[in-house]
């Protein structure tokens, strides 16, 4: 299950978000809950400790080193 620690609304519909979440669990791309993740929206692994940038071109999570 993902969660939203933090949301903040950036323009109307679309947002930067900071996500937890298991290293299982399906992480959003593109929308969630009907607002667009924005570039340098955050995820992070809690299982794992692994920290993830949104790519909104790529459409993908890429891991931070």
């Amino acid at each position: 299950m993902v969660s939203v620690g933090e949301k903040r609304e950036v323009t109307y519909k679309s947002a930067m978000f900071k996500f937890f979440a298991l290293s299982t669990d399906q992480a959003p791309t593109e929308e969630y809950e009907g607002c667009k993740i924005l570039n340098g929206s955050f995820l992070k692994e809690i299982n794992t400790g692994k920290e993830y940038l949104y790519d909104e071109a790529g459409k993908k999570w890429e891991e931070q080193p």
